[in-house]
C-alpha cells in the first residue's frame, strides 16, 4: 500500500477554475458520487472530513483532495477501492445529473441552516459575494498576463527545440523502464500537483515521495521541453499497460507539467521558475540537450524579463486570492 496521497483536483488558473473530476469519476458505471451542497464551505469540508474519517477507520485508504485557497480545508476524497467519491459541489464543474439518485447523490446540509436567520443578512452575504468574485477576477487577470510572457519566451526558444533528439531520448528511457507493450492500456487519471493558494504556488511534494522511490528531475524553467516530454511518457506508459497520473501546469492546465506511475513507483518531475525539485532524485535532465544553446543564449535578456515579470504578477494573484480567501472566511 502506499503511503497517503494529497492532490488538488480544483485549481485556479489563467483560464480560470479548472477541475478534473471527469477523469477521477465514471459517470455509468458501480461507482458513486456525493455532491455536498448548502451551508458554508468550511461546513462542507468538515462534513467531508469527518465522514472520510468514519470510511478511514474501516480500513479502506483514501486520497484526500486539498482545497488551493485553503490547505485546512477539504474539496473532497475518494476512496477508489469501494468506488466511493465525496465532493464539495461548489469546487468542480458542472455534472450531468441524468442518473441522479441512481449512483449521483445530492447531500444538502442547507437543511441543517436557519435559513430565515441567513435571509435577514442577504444583503452582508450579496456584498461578500461580489467582493469575492471581484478578487477572483483580478487573480485570474494576473495569471492571463503571467501566461502571455510565458508564452513570449516559449515563442523566442521553442523554436529552436530538437523534436529527435526529444523522442530518442525518451524511446531508450520507455525501453528502459517500461518494458513490452500490453495487451490492455493502463487508466489515466488527472489530478494538480501544483496550485495556485494564497501564500504562492503550492507543490505536494510528499505525495511523491509517498508514492515513488524513483524521481527524474527536468529542469526546464522556460516550459519548453517538458510538456512534449511528459505527454510521450504518458502515452508510452498507458500503452505498456500501467495506470498513470498526469498532473497538468497550474498556469496552463492544456500542457503536462508531471507524470507519476505508481506501478513503477516512478514520477517525471518538471522543475520550472514556480516550483522546483528540492529533495533526493534519481536523476536529472536538462532541457538544453533538446534546444539550440545559441539561441538560449541570445535571448536571455528578453527571457530574464520575462521571468521577473511572471514572478511578480504571479505574485500580484496570489495577493488578490488572499483577499477573496478573507472574504470566504467572513462567510464562513
Amino acid at each position: 500500500m502506499y503511503g497517503s496521497k494529497h492532490f488538488y483536483l480544483t485549481a485556479h488558473t489563467a483560464d480560470g477554475k479548472r477541475s478534473f473530476l471527469d477523469s477521477v469519476y465514471t459517470p455509468f458505471s458501480d461507482e458513486r458520487l456525493f455532491l455536498v451542497t448548502g451551508a458554508s464551505g468550511i461546513v462542507r469540508s468538515e462534513f467531508i472530513k469527518n465522514v472520510a474519517k468514519i470510511i478511514s477507520k474501516e480500513g479502506f485508504p483514501c486520497e484526500k483532495i486539498i482545497s488551493c485557497v485553503d490547505a485546512n480545508k477539504l474539496d473532497g476524497v475518494i476512496f477508489e477501492e469501494i468506488g466511493v467519491y465525496i465532493f464539495d459541489a461548489e469546487k468542480v464543474e458542472k455534472i450531468d445529473f441524468s442518473i441522479c439518485d441512481c449512483t449521483q447523490y445530492i447531500v444538502d446540509l442547507g437543511e441543517c441552516c436557519d435559513r430565515s436567520a441567513l435571509y435577514e443578512r442577504r444583503e452582508e452575504i450579496f456584498t461578500s459575494h461580489n467582493d469575492k468574485n471581484t478578487h477572483l477576477q483580478r487573480c485570474r487577470k494576473f495569471l492571463s498576463a503571467a501566461s502571455s510572457m510565458r508564452e513570449d519566451t516559449q515563442r523566442i526558444i521553442g523554436k529552436s527545440l530538437n523534436a529527435e533528439k526529444l523522442e530518442k531520448f525518451v524511446t531508450r528511457f520507455v525501453k528502459k523502464e517500461f518494458g513490452a507493450v500490453a495487451e490492455n492500456t493502463g487508466r489515466l487519471s488527472v489530478r494538480f500537483l501544483d496550485a495556485l493558494t494564497p501564500d504562492g504556488i503550492k507543490t505536494e511534494y510528499e505525495t511523491v515521495k509517498n508514492i515513488c522511490a524513483r524521481i527524474f528531475v527536468l529542469d526546464d524553467s522556460f516550459f519548453i521541453a517538458s510538456d512534449a516530454l511528459i505527454n510521450q511518457i504518458k502515452d508510452a506508459a498507458l500503452m505498456c499497460g500501467y495506470d498513470v497520473i498526469l498532473c497538468p501546469d497550474v498556469l496552463d492546465p492544456s500542457k503536462a507539467r508531471h507524470v507519476i506511475i505508481p506501478q513503477l513507483s516512478l514520477c517525471f518531475f518538471t522543475n520550472s521558475q514556480l516550483c522546483k525539485w528540492e529533495d533526493e532524485y534519481t536523476k536529472k535532465v536538462n532541457f538544453t540537450r533538446f534546444v539550440d544553446r545559441e539561441t538560449v543564449k541570445n535571448h536571455r535578456n528578453r527571457v530574464k524579463f520575462n521571468n521577473d515579470a511572471i514572478e511578480e504578477l504571479v505574485g500580484q494573484a496570489c495577493v488578490n486570492l488572499e483577499l477573496f480567501k478573507c472574504e470566504d472566511d467572513r462567510l464562513d
